[in-house]
């Protein structure tokens, strides 16, 4: 048995739908109004998710071939010593060794050991002129001793005590 073919709104009674009458994917005449407007808004997104995609890997790419940002260059006004071209000198104590530096932007630190094995001191010297910015002078700290006891340990008169 077969079925009769399903009418359309579109199609008089009894005769059956032609095949070119409505689009699967694309908006179509015999579609209702909501089908129309569905179909559109699929197509819109579509056409936006694959620009998106597009946009990420586009960004992604860009980053990764781009220069790298972990090199910082000094600025334009403040270039190092080694781009001048002359050589920084710094007065050290004597007997004092060279521990670690550290190079931030045209600012070096320099920790100096101290003489006799003492902390020492830390130097910032500004490389584009080569001076001596600041000192930092590192001290031993103070510890109580066994004997000693520190004053908010003891006990107030008249507070508790016999």
């Amino acid at each position: 048995m077969k079925s009769p073919p399903i009418a359309d709104a579109e199609t008089p009674t009894g005769e059956a739908p032609t095949a070119g009458a409505g689009s699967l994917l694309l908006p179509a005449r015999g579609d209702p109004p909501a089908l129309r407007f569905m179909k559109i808004v699929v197509i819109v997104l579509g056409i936006a998710l694959v620009l998106g995609f597009f946009t990420v890997i586009g960004r992604m790419i860009y980053l990764t071939s781009g220069r790298d940002a972990s090199i910082a260059t000094p600025p334009a006004p403040y270039a190092t010593a080694a781009a001048v071209g002359r050589d920084v000198s710094v007065a050290v104590a004597p007997g004092a060794e060279v521990r670690h530096m550290a190079l931030d932007g045209n600012r070096l630190a320099v920790h100096l050991s101290g003489t006799a094995g003492g902390p020492g001191t830390i130097l910032l010297v500004d490389m584009t002129t080569g001076r001596v910015t600041g000192r930092i002078a590192l001290v031993p700290e103070q510890r109580p001793t066994s004997g000693d006891v520190p004053a908010a340990a003891t006990p107030k008169s008249g507070a508790g005590g016999p």
